[in-house]
């Protein structure tokens, strides 16, 4: 999936980063940055601008963001308001919202998937 000048800025100012020896319980909420998550966490959401999960990473809970990036194992819903890739390492278990979705062959997704329109989009961030 290629991402545009203005949502690369997004994923690439990462201004947190949650390693690969890091357990997490409780939710986390970035409301300017984005975040990188390598490690495990165990909440009710996780809500940023742009989230990526890496390949080891393993969340429970539901992701809320612009943008998101899973490579790791994700059991909760996902909605990203303007995109989302599922890496080919991927494993998810719920539901997909997105009006651009990419699932590269190889991930494991079970889980409804739907796509927004402009219109849905808007009121997904109220």
């Amino acid at each position: 999936m290629s991402f545009g000048n203005n949502d690369k800025k997004i994923l690439e100012k990462v201004e947190t980063y949650i390693a690969n020896d890091v357990v997490i319980n409780g939710s986390l909420n970035s409301k300017t940055g984005s975040l990188r998550i390598d490690g495990e966490v165990n909440g009710e959401f996780i809500k940023a601008k742009g989230v990526i999960i890496g390949e080891k990473a393993k969340i429970t809970g539901n992701i809320e963001a612009d943008m998101v990036i899973i490579a790791g194992e994700v059991k909760g819903n996902v909605l990203a308001v303007k995109k989302l890739e599922v890496l080919e390492k991927a494993k998810i278990t719920g539901n997909l919202i997105s009006p651009v979705i990419s699932i590269m062959e190889g991930s494991v997704f079970e889980g409804n998937c739907k796509m927004l329109n402009t219109e849905q989009k808007d009121n997904s961030k109220k």
